[in-house]
């Protein structure tokens, strides 16, 4: 991950529990290059009058050098510029004035574009700095999104971090208790991060970026996932990396239990809401960061093709969790029959729906949707944002396509290997699951979402998943 710590001109400073990547390495060695590179620049214009127009910057600085004795450390400085009262000057129609390094930003930012009339799953274009990447290639493991990472978490503080290629196992090496729950739940943490989805000329945009003010930088990104009160006012999200567990009238995400199924919305609500201030059911607007950042990765709408069916084609009953504790960070087949993993969450499709909380279609049609105080039913908590009307049960042709309302799918109808590929539906006074279950399928995937539900429903297919924000 990238060090939070840093010099002044912005190189990491490293300290013990930090995870240094390529990315990083490259991010400073570019800052020292733009630095090294604007000083010779201003060395160079200075020295013109020493040498003959077309001399190279090499010879400009020979010749910087044959007056090497006059020195630039000093008041007067050397053919225009001065390291002098700890700041590197250049002298400009008579006045000093700081050399100023230009440097390019160390954020970057992620985005497809997609058609939305083709009916072709992948017509689907990198932008921005995703150009010249291959989809959910090794190459993503060196972008902010490598920061994505499993731990235990307790209390709301991280105990331990995990192994990416083994959950049993801390980064010290040492043996992680990820199944009694003393230690804590098995958590993946996603560190503030914006995403941006909006409609232009006829294409549906999604983009990801790290910039810490991405409003600023086009106020069509939002912080949604990672708010409580106010916009972007929680630096972390942790996602349950298992579907949600019962154990000592909690929720809980942890490794080797059957999953919790056969309760309510509500009960699941809850049963989150006992482990303390902070802990919910996984909410709508981190769900959706987590929809975009598959899209991006995946450069697909159909991510069961480009990743795994996950356990979605059996007649069986549900599987213990912890199936992909070794498997990394990501893992998919095509039989249907094994678990699969996305960003780390184990069963991101498959094996049974999970609810999510922040979300609620009322009666009249109405969207609401919170980010905090779920279950308070409070106007300020829960704001309108639009309206939608009743969508049949079929594959998402269309999806909302905004900030505040995800991809909600707006229209169905075509086939499973088609648009959106993943299964949907609307409905007046419901809520939402998603994800699909072990019977679903080709329905299933991480578009798959069904506000269908009523609050009071449980069913052995039903199930919940932890969060803490």
């Amino acid at each position: 991950m990238p060090s939070e710590n840093k010099t002044p001109l912005g190189l990491s400073q490293w300290i013990g529990g930090d995870r240094p990547k390529m990315a990083d390495f490259n991010s400073d060695n570019q800052k020292i290059d733009l630095a090294c590179r604007s000083v010779l620049a201003g060395l160079s214009e200075h020295l013109e009058s020493d040498v003959h127009p077309g001399a190279t910057a090499k010879q400009r600085w020979d010749t910087a050098a044959v007056h090497s004795g006059e020195g630039v450390a000093g008041p007067d400085g050397m053919h225009g510029l001065r390291y002098y009262g700890g700041l590197l000057e250049v002298n400009v129609g008579g006045a000093w004035q700081p050399c100023v390094v230009s440097q390019q930003s160390p954020y970057k930012v992620y985005g497809v574009q997609v058609d939305i009339a083709s009916s072709d799953p992948a017509a689907v274009v990198y932008t921005d700095a995703a150009v010249g990447m291959t989809p959910a290639g090794p190459g993503w493991a060196d972008t902010f999104l490598g920061s994505i990472r499993p731990c235990v978490l307790r209390g709301g503080a991280v105990v331990r971090y995990l192994r990416e290629s083994d959950y049993c196992t801390g980064v010290d090496g040492q043996p992680a208790d990820i199944a009694s729950g003393a230690e804590g739940d098995v958590m993946i943490e996603i560190p503030r991060m914006a995403y941006a989805i909006y409609e232009e000329n006829d294409k549906l945009c999604v983009k990801i970026t790290d910039h810490p003010d991405a409003i600023s930088l086009d106020s069509r990104f939002c912080y949604n996932a990672h708010t409580r009160a106010v916009q972007g006012d929680r630096q972390k999200l942790y996602v349950g990396a298992y579907l949600g567990s019962l154990l000592g009238g909690r929720l809980r995400s942890l490794s080797g239990k059957y999953p919790g199924l056969w309760k309510s919305f509500h009960q699941f609500r809850q049963l989150a809401q006992q482990n303390g201030d902070g802990y919910d059911l996984l909410g709508f607007y981190p769900y959706t960061l987590l929809q975009c950042l598959t899209l991006i990765r995946l450069g697909t709408r159909d991510a069961q093709a480009a990743l795994g069916r996950g356990y979605t084609y059996t007649q069986a009953g549900a599987l213990n969790t912890g199936g992909c504790d070794k498997k990394g960070m990501f893992f998919g087949e095509q039989t249907g029959g094994l678990q699969m993993k996305q960003f780390g969450v184990e069963d991101f499709w498959g094996n049974a729906f999970y609810f999510l909380d922040g979300l609620w279609v009322e009666p009249d049609g109405t969207l609401r949707t919170a980010t905090r105080g779920f279950g308070s039913g409070a106007a300020e908590v829960w704001r309108g944002v639009g309206h939608i009307g009743r969508v049949n049960k079929g594959t998402a042709m269309r999806v909302w396509g905004s900030c505040d309302g995800g991809f909600l799918p707006l229209q169905t109808g075509g086939l499973l290997n088609q648009y959106w590929c993943d299964e949907g539906d609307v409905y007046p006074e419901s809520v939402v699951c998603v994800g699909g279950d072990r019977f679903i399928g080709l329905r299933a995937g991480p578009f798959g979402m069904w506000a269908s539900v009523e609050e009071t429903d449980s069913t052995d297919y039903y199930g919940a998943r932890l969060m803490y924000l």
